[in-house]
């Protein structure tokens, strides 16, 4: 029964969590100061009161992490790095089922489309390229420089 109980409130924190993670999933840069402080209020409230594998943290000190996790939170840059720091807050209590997962939606705006490039007479051509640069490049343009650097002088430092 005790093993029950245990899972249920493992579940319940991992479900608001979720919600949490839902609430705040606007766009890559929307959850404000306020807001990343409160969900990690929330977060921290419910571990001190509800968390049922305590014995797995063994010197930790709840109140203190959290008091250590307010700036790093607060002081995040987009919300990339706001979901890892909570991510890093909650492999604290060693526990697989309390993490923090970041949603898709983000990695679809993170991700970048795949540039396929040719060489031909000494030259690199774009062949393909996803919608995201269309505006930026076409197919069949020739590459000049990348990050203002001649493109062969690039390739031969990077050695890409």
């Amino acid at each position: 029964m005790k093993y029950f109980k245990s899972k249920k409130i493992i579940l319940v924190i991992l479900l608001f969590v979720n919600i949490m993670i839902i609430i705040a999933q606007k766009s890559l840069n929307s959850v404000s100061k306020e807001q990343k402080l409160f969900e990690l209020s929330t977060v921290w409230k419910e571990i001190s009161y509800n968390f049922a594998n305590m014995d797995n943290c063994q010197g930790l000190n709840i109140d203190s992490l959290y008091k250590a996790y307010i700036p790093i939170v607060q002081n995040t840059s987009n919300n990339f790095e706001y979901y890892k720091s909570l991510q890093q807050f909650l492999a604290h209590f060693n526990n697989g089922h309390t993490r923090c997962d970041i949603p898709d939606f983000l990695w679809k705006q993170l991700s970048y489309p795949l540039l396929i490039t040719s060489y031909n007479d000494k030259k690199i051509f774009i062949e393909n390229i996803g919608s995201h640069y269309t505006t930026k490049v076409s197919v069949g343009d020739e590459i000049l420089e990348i990050e203002n650097m001649n493109v062969w002088d690039y390739i031969e430092k990077n050695g890409t």
